[in-house]
């Protein structure tokens, strides 16, 4: 009796992962290693399976940088908002370029690295271009 119900747990934990992986991928969001950095995409999704955590590139709450073809008296800043999750707690923060490019969030250190594409006096960005880069670790 013992056997037969660790076997079945066994399987519907396997059977689980394996949806977690399907729901994932059908979803187009990214299964990735930790402590290492990382790309999204404007309203991607990246999850950490050893941490059972996910990251949401929500949105682009401000992009004041500086034209790559103007002169500027400051450089301006871009503000990405985030929603980070982590067992049943969730929370959405923001990370600023300049002013706040880290956060400590659930015992985890994110840190905005870059933004693209960078703004040109003659284009308009539109949101689903913008790609940033982070670093994520564990706060030890």
């Amino acid at each position: 009796m013992k056997t037969s119900t660790f076997v079945l747990l066994v399987v519907l934990i396997l059977a689980l992962g394996a949806a977690f992986v399907l729901y994932a991928k059908a979803n187009q969001d990214r299964i990735a290693g930790f402590d290492s950095k990382f790309l999204l995409r404007f309203e991607e999704v990246i999850y950490f399976e050893s941490q059972n955590l996910s990251i949401k590139f929500a949105d682009v709450s401000q992009d004041s940088r500086c034209p790559s073809d103007v002169q500027c008296v400051w450089q301006g800043e871009v503000v990405l908002s985030l929603l980070m999750q982590k067992n049943d707690s969730q929370q959405t923060f923001s990370l600023s370029s300049v002013n706040s490019p880290f956060k400590n969030i659930f015992g985890y250190n994110i840190t905005l690295i870059s933004v693209e594409p960078y703004p040109a006096s003659n284009i308009q960005i539109d949101k689903t271009d913008y790609v940033a880069e982070f670093n994520i670790s564990k706060i030890i």
